[in-house]
């Protein structure tokens, strides 16, 4: 069988007396330093030293110390020895740092979750102000385009008042004595002949659209294709 030894053990010797070997066994030191761990082969210490085993709690790896008060000496005294290498109990600097670094982790945990926590709160914050800019924007250019609209409406004239209702747009272009015709010049009420450009006023009862030519050019076209 092979014992382990608590990381602050270095040395031992288990009298004869006692059922031990009674001969030293000493921590290993390797270029000048003590060895990371303190290996027993000697079955007569090791009888002995079981004991301190059984008194530790067994194989159980628990505290070296315990700093809670109330609890008897026997209680925080776990032993110096282990069976296993896993179930060496803590020497008091190893179970500081322990508790120290653990405590070291929970602070960061703690920081990194608190900063993850802002992060969150930035981006969402960032969103909103994001989405604000965005229907400002919106809102700003349907403004604009009421104004542009307003603007449009007052740059063109009101007709007068007799002509509103026989202005409309120009359906179309037409020569007239050989030249392209650009003026309004179309209305529901009166029409400028395609040939010589005489207004051709509708007649009161007339019905239908109007001519495209007076009647004189109509008669001569007739005269001319007789």
């Amino acid at each position: 069988m092979t014992l382990y030894a608590r990381a602050d053990v270095s040395y031992v010797c288990v009298p004869a007396e006692s059922g031990g070997c009674g001969t030293p066994h000493s921590r290993p030191v390797i270029n000048g330093a003590p060895a990371p761990q303190f290996v027993l082969n000697c079955q007569a210490c090791e009888n002995f030293l079981r004991a301190d085993i059984a008194r530790s709690g067994g194989s159980k790896k628990v505290r070296t110390i315990n700093g809670d008060s109330g609890l008897a000496l026997k209680e925080r005294y776990l032993g110096l020895w282990g069976s296993s290498p896993d179930t060496v109990p803590e020497a008091p600097d190893d179970e500081l740092k322990r508790e120290h670094d653990e405590q070291a982790m929970v602070t960061k945990n703690a920081a990194s979750q608190t900063q993850t926590l802002a992060q969150i709160g930035d981006a969402v914050k960032g969103n909103a102000e994001l989405m604000e800019k965005f229907i400002e924007l919106q809102l700003a250019l349907a403004k604009n385009e009421q104004s542009r609209q307003a603007e449009a409406q007052l740059a063109v004239p009101p007709l007068p008042a007799g002509e509103q209702k026989r202005a409309e747009p120009r359906m179309y272009e037409y020569q007239v004595g050989g030249v392209l015709a650009a003026e309004n010049s179309y209305t529901a009420e009166s029409r400028a002949c395609q040939d010589c450009g005489t207004m051709i006023e509708r007649q009161p009862g007339q019905k239908g659209a109007l001519p495209w030519r007076c009647p004189d050019c109509k008669a001569a076209k007739r005269r001319k294709a007789s």
